[in-house]
């Protein structure tokens, strides 16, 4: 099972994103709580600086792909609209599979 999950992380790239924290960023997490509740524009200051954590500054940290990057923007770049998503999670999403 865990080699399943180890493979499944590896081929979609999230490596960086599934990587056990350092003790140290305990102290970061906190402190970004503590001001996040105070931001400007997904910007918090910390430890003297501002701090971006909009969309792309998390994808850009993690290397993920941003949403118009990705496989499926074209799909919600078309303008699809709310009842035509339920209709295709209802589809996709279907109990027990």
């Amino acid at each position: 099972m865990r080699d399943d999950y180890d493979t499944f992380i590896k081929k979609n790239g999230w490596s960086k994103l599934a990587a056990e924290p350092e003790r140290a960023v305990k102290s970061i997490v906190r402190e970004f709580y503590a001001n996040a509740k105070e931001h400007s524009n997904f910007e918090v200051f910390m430890s003297g600086k501002w701090v971006s954590f909009d969309i792309k500054a998390i994808c850009a940290y993690f290397e993920l792909p941003t949403e118009e990057e990705d496989e499926y923007y074209p799909y919600i770049s078309d303008g699809l609209d709310s009842v035509e998503l339920e209709k295709i999670i209802a589809d996709i999403a279907k109990p027990g599979t």
